[in-house]
């Protein structure tokens, strides 16, 4: 019977170069994946996330895949993990040479979540990982607006790629392509946005 190929331990130490690469990136995945890399230059094509670190050993011509270790997992969450949680109260109110008839006020209210998750697609640009966005945010209309338009709160999904250029000498460090469908009661849509970061 074929002597089963074991595993080889890797052991990973984040420098501080790489640190500040991470930062600027806004990536713990390209952290991890780079450092691996560096430290073990027969390693190749590696991508991290949530799950599983992928590498290549190029000398023995083997792809290895590792369960992410939780100290891995907090560094990922600390980059590639957003979310925000907003609380808006506005009064509005009618002032000045109003005419009566149109005179009032009301209090525009509204809660929201909002999150988005980064991964590597295990595509390089760039000498950077291409990474896939997940989005999704939840906002509730309180207040006089409620329901006003039929609707009281709405969903967003989204999903997007999003193209790091933090490794070259240019003003843009990333490009962010995400397309979002909203939904609610009674109300629908879809729309197309792009970010860039400096």
């Amino acid at each position: 019977m074929a002597k089963q190929r074991r595993s080889p331990k890797i052991d990973v130490e984040i420098t501080d170069d790489l640190w500040d690469t991470a930062v600027a990136s806004n990536s713990g995945g390209c952290l991890i994946s780079d450092a691996l890399m560096r430290q073990h230059p027969q390693f190749t094509s590696a991508t991290t996330d949530m799950a599983t670190i992928r590498f290549t050993d190029r000398e023995a011509g083997v792809r290895y895949t590792y369960l992410t270790p939780p100290e891995a997992q907090h560094i990922l969450l600390a980059f590639d993990q957003e979310w925000d949680k907003r609380y808006t109260a506005i009064k509005l109110e009618s002032y000045g040479g109003t005419s009566p008839a149109v005179q009032g006020h009301a209090y525009a209210n509204t809660a929201s979540l909002w999150s988005r998750y980064r991964a590597p697609t295990g595509l390089t640009a760039l000498d950077r990982p291409v990474r896939y966005v997940l989005e999704y945010a939840y906002t509730a209309y309180l207040g006089d607006q409620a329901g006003i338009l039929g609707f009281s709160h709405l969903h967003s999904v989204g999903l997007g790629l999003e193209l790091d250029s933090s490794a070259h000498d240019i003003f843009i460090t990333r490009t962010r392509l995400v397309g979002r469908y909203m939904f609610g009661n009674n109300v629908s849509g879809f729309s197309v946005g792009m970010a860039v970061s400096f």
